[in-house]
């Protein structure tokens, strides 16, 4: 790795604040150290931690920039890398990232603009790059956030559909969030609580292996198109320190895990990343027990906000239709930008994401010579699959 620091003069869109001088380094921490500092944010997930990319593309690949002011880091982004062999080009893709919302600090626009400004250069002026921004980033009426993107060179990729979700405030009180469910669903959960269910829930290797042994028997039963393999996440599971584990919960009947689910809770926000269910829940209400539970251990945790998981009510019927009986908030995150000034690299990358639709499910040569920009869509893999 290499190290690279430089100072910024910094602007604030606020008329009372001062002007600050930002510090960068680039690839200049260790695995260590980025994991103790994405703990710091609210905006953090289980995506932008060193393992998540390490397992899935591999460590070579990985980036990391850090901004610091006065001596505290205030916003990082973890970068996956991949250049075309031989030719100088490539792709500089950062998924649910940058992280500037700081822990007990009022979130400040200009720290955005700031770490994407250097991203920017960083990858796309100095590198010849295309960067390719999915930001863990909510739409606002005033769209500050996407204008941000605007206003710092990014293109916004309107084919890349927006991660969409209903999102939960669980500082409410328990009887509060089960009356915000819908009646059949409010209805279920009471009842699971009076039958008092066999559950579970933890970060042991144990349950992440009931969770696999669900998930197995799922897909044999509904034999859908697999997009990740949960066995990343296993090992993914497994390297994460302690505080930075995915949560899993599992519900059994008669000693069997039934149905079981796994979130991920670094940030503010708890994220239901993968849900299954066995042929063996379908006559019971093991899955909404499982949500349930889930969203009770992130809530005592001292987690804010429950995101569901991705939901598409046109592919998907059946989990847009689970998913808003727990009620909540629809929302739809920003979407993917793009930002690039070299024309190999915009072709090798848009080429590259046409190719793999069609190859997609062959592992033949393309996926192995053509660089892994944004996925299909911008929404996290799993959490989306009908429990039925």
């Amino acid at each position: 790795m290499t190290d690279t620091t430089l100072t910024i003069p910094g602007e604030r869109t606020s008329e009372e604040a001062l002007a600050a001088n930002y510090k960068v380094s680039v690839d200049g921490v260790a695995r260590s150290e980025w994991l103790d500092l994405i703990g710091d944010f609210d905006d953090a997930t289980v995506f932008q931690t060193w393992d998540y990319e390490a397992v899935r593309w591999g460590e070579e690949r990985l980036s990391h920039v850090v901004l610091e002011e006065g001596g505290m880091a205030v916003a990082a982004a973890q970068v996956r890398v991949v250049r075309m062999p031989v030719l100088n080009c490539g792709v500089a893709y950062v998924y649910a990232g940058p992280l500037w919302r700081r822990r007990g600090v009022p979130a400040d626009l200009e720290i955005f603009r700031q770490i994407v400004g250097v991203l920017r250069r960083e990858y796309v002026e100095n590198r010849g790059l295309a960067l390719r921004l999915v930001p863990n980033e909510v739409q606002t009426e005033d769209g500050r956030v996407g204008e941000t993107l605007v206003a710092c060179g990014f293109s916004r990729l309107a084919r890349v559909k927006p991660y969409r979700s209903f999102l939960i405030d669980l500082a409410q009180p328990e009887d509060r969030l089960i009356g915000g469910f819908r009646a059949r669903c409010r209805t279920r959960v009471r009842s699971t609580i009076k039958k008092d269910l066999e559950m579970e829930a933890g970060t042991s290797d144990k349950l992440f292996a009931e969770f696999v042994q669900v998930y197995r028997l799922m897909r044999q039963r509904k034999q859908f198109e697999e997009r990740i393999d949960v066995r990343d996440f296993q090992e993914i599971q497994s390297r994460l320190p302690d505080p930075l584990k995915m949560q899993v919960t599992v519900c059994r009947l008669e000693g069997v895990p039934a149905a079981a689910a796994v979130c991920g809770a670094i940030g503010n926000t708890g994220n239901l990343l993968l849900l299954a269910t066995s042929r063996a829940a379908l006559k019971t209400s093991a899955s909404v027990a499982t949500v349930w539970r889930a969203m009770v251990e992130l809530k005592n945790s001292g987690v804010r906000y429950f995101d569901l998981g991705g939901i598409d009510p046109v592919d998907n019927p059946g989990g847009y239709k689970f998913k808003s009986s727990f009620g909540g908030h629809e929302i739809f995150h920003v979407g993917a930008y793009e930002a690039c000034n070299n024309l190999m690299s915009r072709w090798a990358t848009h080429g590259g994401e046409r190719l793999r639709e069609v190859v997609r499910k062959s592992a033949g040569l393309a996926g192995r010579i053509i660089p892994e920009p944004a996925e299909p869509s911008d929404e996290p893999p799993g959490g989306d699959e009908e429990p039925k």
